[in-house]
């Protein structure tokens, strides 16, 4: 039996702690927070059950679906027709945008213009000799076009200016990989499930759920829990931690770990570990963006058919929509409905500086204008400002991130993992498979943890 320290009770996190609680291991979870999950959990508002934004439960990992389905009861599992729409030009199309869409809404210009540039480039065999940034990759790949219509204003939107983003962020975030595969899933009727699934799955009573019941089977198998807690220090001595202390609500403990799997964000392990300043401040130049979730009560039974909706255009304040009632109307009461929207902005901007009034004004401004919500119908509204959501993958990310892996490495009884530890952009289901594979590296008492993570570049499918 060994004494295992999870930091973070994130889906990762909790898988691990899950699967090393039922190979008899003595395991305790370290979390900040009141509830498990991380982003990937449910709270209650008067009675309303409500998502950190939508979530979707589908993998092409055939794995990950077995042990989700060992977790939810199946009739607590619903399978959800999937329904998305994206907002160009004043139009809704239908997501992944179908042919019947383009020639009867599109104005032909568009794509007249669109695919004339992704024409004129492949005539002419103009690439780029050397792929650097997003807009280098998906304008190779689609055309200048198609790329300044959809591509570069979601970017900036979410992320920021795309020819300050590293091409991988485009190669995991967009699931299409060219204008012909486009082109290809428009004329066939069945859907490529490499790009976009025709269906997926979620809890009936919220997404909370993944996180309730590994929380149930890690404390059957008398593993411990500690919410409102952090790591202060780490005591480092010869490449190996001897003693850690956790700060829990306001008393102060120490422990003595065999190992620990860190899932909390990289960026802050070397300042606990009181790395050199090179480490730290490669870890300081990390940068991740925050998202607004807003949410309107609205006086209507439903407002759209669609899971959610995308807005990549500048004018539209948002990102994206959805209701909470499109993934499960047992979360709702009958006559309300809840609209989520995203914002996403720099933590230091006054965007995300400003109070729910101000910001409802410019929310409800732009749902009217697309067609959504009028604010006659709305009731309430509330928001959850989230920071270090999404990790922005600047054209300097993996030289620092190497810097630390490579620092961390080093250090025998220790991995980091996960969304946040690996500042890797992946799912839910990418999450558990990165949770299991790092419970069987502790099982099996192995140490090539920085060589398997290379493994772990998911492919994100809409």
């Amino acid at each position: 039996m060994k004494n295992i320290l999870i930091l973070g009770g994130g889906l990762t996190g909790l898988t691990s702690a899950w699967k090393l609680a039922e190979a008899d291991n003595n395991v305790t979870v370290i979390e900040k927070q009141d509830k498990l999950g991380g982003i990937s959990s449910t709270f209650k508002h008067k009675n309303f059950n409500l998502d950190y934004g939508p979530h979707k439960i589908y993998t092409q990992i055939p794995e990950i679906m077995n042990e989700i389905k060992s977790l939810v009861k199946e009739e607590n599992l619903l399978e959800i027709e999937k329904r998305s729409k994206i907002y160009l030009k004043g139009k809704y199309y239908d997501y992944p945008i179908g042919l019947k869409d383009i020639l009867l809404k599109m104005n032909p210009l568009i794509g007249i213009k669109a695919g004339f540039s992704f024409g004129l480039r492949k005539a002419k065999n103009i690439v780029y000799k050397k792929e650097i940034s997003y807009e280098d990759y998906l304008t190779n790949r689609f055309g200048k076009g198609i790329y300044e219509l959809v591509f570069k204003p979601y970017a900036e939107k979410v992320w920021g200016n795309p020819k300050e983003l590293d091409k991988e962020l485009a190669s995991i975030r967009v699931s299409v990989p060219s204008l012909s595969a486009l082109l290809k899933n428009m004329l066939i009727k069945k859907k490529n499930p490499e790009i976009s699934a025709d269906k997926f799955y979620y809890p009936k009573y919220g997404i909370i759920s993944l996180a309730e019941e590994m929380q149930e089977n890690i404390e059957m198998n008398n593993g411990n829990i500690l919410f409102n807690s952090y790591i202060t220090e780490m005591k480092l001595n010869d490449n190996f931690i001897e003693e850690v202390k956790i700060k829990e609500k306001s008393k102060v403990k120490k422990m003595k770990p065999d190992f620990i799997i860190s899932t909390i964000p990289i960026k802050e392990l070397p300042k606990l570990l009181n790395a050199p300043q090179e480490i730290i401040d490669a870890a300081d130049s990390l940068k991740y963006r925050p998202l607004i979730l807003f949410y309107i009560v609205a006086n209507k039974d439903g407002l759209f058919n669609d899971n959610w909706i995308f807005y990549p255009e500048k004018d539209i304040i948002f990102n994206r929509i959805s209701e909470q009632k499109g993934f499960s109307k047992d979360m709702i009461p009958n006559d309300k409905t809840v609209l989520t929207v995203e914002i996403t902005c720099d933590a230091d901007s006054e965007l995300f500086k400003l109070n729910n009034k101000e910001l409802y004004e410019k929310v409800i401004a732009d749902l009217e204008k697309v067609n959504i919500l009028s604010r006659n119908d709305v009731s309430e509204y509330f928001s959850a400002k989230l920071k270090d959501v999404y990790p922005v993958y600047d054209l300097e990310f993996k030289k620092n991130l190497n810097i630390i892996l490579t620092y961390l490495s080093n250090i025998q009884n220790l991995i980091t993992n996960g969304r946040q530890g690996l500042f890797n952009y992946n799912n839910m289901d990418h999450c558990i498979d990165m949770g299991i594979k790092a419970a069987r590296y502790v099982i099996n008492n192995s140490n090539d943890w920085y060589e398997k993570i290379k493994e772990f570049n998911y492919k994100i499918v809409d």
